[in-house]
């Protein structure tokens, strides 16, 4: 009886700090204070520059200095330069968000646009710093999402349009929230890229007393689920199915099942974007299986990480394959000279026909 009172102290100390979790806002960006790696790279973050060329700039991980954890990234522009690291981030139509990050900067050039956070395209940005000296600084910027707007490009940049700087800037905890509360200027329409007018700044009436409400609602739901789930052998039960073939099987536990072919196919994605409307953008191929591929290119920012989109491929003027896909990372692999040799985006099929699978194995001889 004693440990059971332990495991629901245990789960109700955990739920309400989730529950304060859901009502104070929650970070969007995934590796804001990139701590994790992927492939030999930063997860989650793709690299774009005015010059991309070594000689000009310089993206690297700082492992000397951070603002929270152990790493921040390094952006060193050695030529001026406009050069920015980006993530796509999933948001939700006609809401204010919060965009922010902590950055120290040195010697930037004292009459151009240094180290700022805003979103790729818009001709806005947060206050943006030119030298720190040895101090991080917190810079913020506040936006509204567009009626049709469900992904924004959100970046961090030393320089900008126009604006080519030198400099090296370091940048940690970047976020991105949900927020009810906006200053009564300098909101930036995501949409357009204007500020918004003060009349536009009406925040729908009622958003915490519903979030307190539906928080209340959870930890009561949470309560009565927890009582049956310690009361009964729930929990071994679970053990048990956690360590099941059939859950192993299903949720990662098995090595790859397709085996990589380099093969260079054309593609066709298309992805929705704002008013509803789709892009269609077509690449190649560097390595494909039955169960997806990477394709190549060198703009980072065309697709968001664990967005949808649809997939077509084709051989020798056939269409062999077209399904719903899913983007599972962007990649940047270079070689020990530090010359990059791979660059692009890993694309997941999601339930194509067996006709499809058909067409497509007996292009790739498996």
């Amino acid at each position: 009886m004693i440990r059971k009172k332990g495991y629901y102290r245990i789960f109700f100390i955990l739920l309400l700090c989730l529950c304060f979790r859901v009502v104070a806002g929650t970070n969007l960006i995934r590796n804001g204070g990139f701590e994790e790696d992927y492939m030999g790279s930063v997860a989650m973050w793709s690299y774009d520059a005015f010059l991309e060329t070594e000689d000009a700039v310089r993206f690297y991980i700082n492992e000397a200095d951070s603002h929270s954890g152990n790493r921040s990234l390094a952006i060193a522009n050695i030529l001026p330069n406009d050069s920015r690291a980006i993530q796509w981030v999933g948001v939700k139509p006609d809401t204010f968000y919060r965009l922010s990050c902590w950055i120290k900067i040195v010697e930037a050039d004292a009459d151009k646009t240094g180290a700022n956070i805003t979103v790729l395209g818009l001709k806005n940005t947060s206050r943006d710093l030119r030298d720190t000296g040895s101090h991080w600084e917190h810079v913020v910027v506040y936006g509204k999402t567009g009626p049709d707007q469900e992904e924004l490009p959100v970046v961090v940049r030393l320089g900008f349009y126009g604006q080519l700087t030198t400099g090296i800037a370091y940048y940690d905890d970047i976020a991105i929230e949900e927020t009810a509360e906006v200053p009564g200027e300098h909101v930036i329409d995501f949409s357009t890229g204007n500020y918004l007018q003060k009349t536009e700044l009406t925040k729908k009436p009622g958003l915490y007393a519903v979030a307190v409400i539906v928080t209340a609602a959870i930890i009561l739901l949470s309560g009565i689920i927890a009582f049956l789930f310690f009361k009964t052998d729930a929990p071994a039960k679970a053990i048990r199915f956690l360590k099941s073939r059939f859950f192993l099987k299903r949720y990662g536990g098995e090595k790859r099942r397709y085996i990589r072919k380099r093969r260079e196919l054309d593609v066709a994605i298309t992805r929705r974007i704002a008013g509803g409307y789709t892009k269609t953008v077509n690449l190649r191929t560097r390595d494909i299986s039955l169960g997806g591929a990477f394709v190549k290119t060198d703009d980072l920012s065309l697709f968001r990480i664990n967005g949808t989109v649809v997939i077509e491929i084709e051989y020798k003027n056939t269409v062999v394959l077209k399904c719903r896909a899913e983007v599972v990372r962007s990649e940047v692999v270079k070689n020990r000279f530090n010359r990059i040799v791979k660059k692009g985006f890993g694309i997941r099929f999601i339930d194509p026909s067996s006709e499809n699978l058909k067409r497509l194995g007996s292009v790739l001889n498996v």
